[in-house]
């Protein structure tokens, strides 16, 4: 068999994909699919799932499956095999520390002291993760349990935990458990605290845009004024320079020397009226003569 070339891929495969794959949208288990949620993973777990969904390899649940964490079947979403509750525990936190520490581990064995950058700075982020406790608000992936989960749009967990330090404040100052009013009061009081920073961030963030828009249109204008500019010049300068050119031809012209000048040179009505005019002073000569 002849060696192959360099760059040669081989032969094209038999059959070429000329479309991307469609959903049934009469499909009932379509339907079920798209409207899966897709939430409490990491970046990576979470792409992968997307991916599943968009070329119907997703394989929703049938009935719960059991945690790998609490061992009780309360594990409702496809691939997940963690709960949502053991996802914020503090279990949650050892079993990543615990997966870190292992590829750490292994990252050093198959080393055998050969050291890099990448592998010291690998080594001093795990060891700092280690060492400090469980993050307010850490949600682990409920996937691969090796990263933290991305933030839910939906999630109101923040929401929850101001609530609660605000209840805790508020008993603490008055000296008693608070009433049912109270506590929905100081509820919609956090709820549109957060509401207001929210919208005020995406104020901010929209004046950010329109400052940035009107720098670049100013910057541009700028460099379209700056060009006009320089193509008037260029203009006028080749225009003089055009009109010098011609006034050295006409003055050094052997023709406009022998009539008499550039403005000599008539044409149309003008001229017209020149001949008109020499034909009657050639006509006066003649009676002038005769007589």
């Amino acid at each position: 068999m002849p060696p192959k070339k360099k760059g040669s891929s081989g032969r094209k495969p038999a059959h070429q994909n000329t479309f991307a794959f469609r959903h049934n949208p009469k499909s009932k288990l379509t339907e079920k699919i798209l409207a899966s949620p897709n939430v409490g993973c990491c970046r990576r777990c979470h792409d992968k799932i997307e991916w599943r969904k968009q070329y119907r390899k997703y394989k929703p649940l049938t009935q719960p499956s059991k945690c790998n964490l609490c061992q009780l079947k309360k594990v409702v979403a496809a691939y997940h095999t963690i709960c949502t509750n053991c996802a914020t525990s503090d279990k949650a936190w050892e079993k990543m520390q615990s997966l870190v520490k292992e590829s750490r581990d292994k990252l050093t064995d198959s080393q055998e002291g050969v050291t890099s950058n990448s592998a010291d700075g690998l080594h001093v982020e795990n060891k700092g993760c280690e060492e400090q406790s469980r993050p307010d608000g850490f949600k682990l992936c409920a996937v691969c349990c090796k990263e933290k989960a991305l933030p839910d749009d939906n999630d109101t967990s923040e929401m929850d935990q101001e609530i609660e330090v605000q209840k805790r404040k508020m008993e603490e100052k008055l000296g008693r458990p608070l009433k049912l009013r109270e506590q929905k009061a100081i509820e919609r009081k956090v709820e549109k605290t957060i509401e207001r920073e929210k919208q005020r961030a995406k104020e901010e963030r929209r004046r950010l845009r329109e400052e940035a828009t009107v720098n670049n249109n100013d910057g541009q204008s700028r460099v379209s004024k700056y060009s006009q500019d320089d193509e008037s010049e260029e203009n006028l300068s080749d225009a003089s320079f055009e009109d010098e050119i011609h006034t050295e031809d006409d003055e050094d012209d052997p023709f406009l020397k022998a009539i008499g000048g550039k403005e000599m040179l008539l044409t149309g009505e003008a001229y017209q009226r020149h001949l008109l005019q020499k034909k009657g002073e050639l006509a006066g000569e003649d009676r002038i003569d005769s007589v």
